[in-house]
């Protein structure tokens, strides 16, 4: 999400956690912004919580719907089991 809490429809890279990426990226690499369908779901880190997303796969129609399983806030990430 960006810092109003809409999900964007492309990402353009970066992580706070790493100093000036979210720059980089969002200036000169602006060129490879990724739509956002999956990128923006991770695996939780260990003791981190939890997931919030959850997946559900429909072989017959070839589509997965991604649900919220809790409140997301601004700025949190997305978290789905890998399984």
């Amino acid at each position: 999400t960006d810092s109003e809490g809409e999900i964007q429809n492309v990402c353009f890279g970066g992580s706070n956690g790493v100093p000036l990426s979210n720059e980089v990226f969002g200036t000169v690499f602006r060129f490879l912004g990724v739509d956002t369908a999956l990128c923006r779901i991770n695996e939780p880190p260990i003791g981190g919580g939890g997931c919030n997303v959850s997946a559900k796969e429909d072989l017959k129609r070839r589509e997965v719907v991604f649900t919220l399983i809790q409140d997301v806030y601004v700025g949190q990430e997305f978290y789905l089991d890998y399984g």
